[in-house]
């Protein structure tokens, strides 16, 4: 029985060459990164990402590909065996709202779209100190002007 009434979404990965959903997220708490697909190429698998960390999590999610190639979260297997780093997923997003921001407008500094996402993240977060301290930290910092454009 399917559990797609869990909120998810995917992202894309760093790894182009495979044909996957992208990097799976789900109740903005647990990342799963793609692990394997099935020889029809219509069920995928993945894991939790604290797999391979020293939490080993045996946390699974099935994916299947759609007719219209979309992708849905079928099901999901085992309980996590670690914390919540509910920042991490955060700071994922915002690096994210930040590429779109300067995919669209690309002639802007980097830096504009830092400063512009973080301060949403300073709004949307203000009652979690806490939270938002550890977003902080893993947020991304704008890259010299040098390393802003591609010739």
């Amino acid at each position: 029985m399917a559990t797609s009434k869990q909120e998810y979404y995917f992202y894309p990965g760093k790894r182009s060459k495979h044909r996957n959903a992208g990097i799976l997220v789900i109740e903005g708490k647990f990342k799963f990164l793609f692990n394997r697909r099935s020889k029809d190429g219509v069920k995928l698998e993945y894991i939790c990402a604290q797999a391979q960390a020293h939490f080993g999590c045996k946390a699974r999610a099935r994916v299947v590909k759609r007719e219209d190639g979309s992708y849905f979260l079928f099901n999901t297997t085992q309980e996590h065996n670690h914390f919540v780093f509910k920042a991490a997923i955060i700071a994922e997003e915002l690096k994210m709202k930040m590429a779109e921001i300067v995919e669209k407008n690309p002639v802007e500094p980097v830096a504009d779209a830092v400063e512009k996402v973080t301060l949403e993240a300073k709004e949307d977060y203000q009652d979690d100190p806490i939270l938002l301290k550890d977003i902080a930290k893993l947020q991304i910092k704008p890259k010299s002007k040098s390393n802003q454009t591609k010739n």
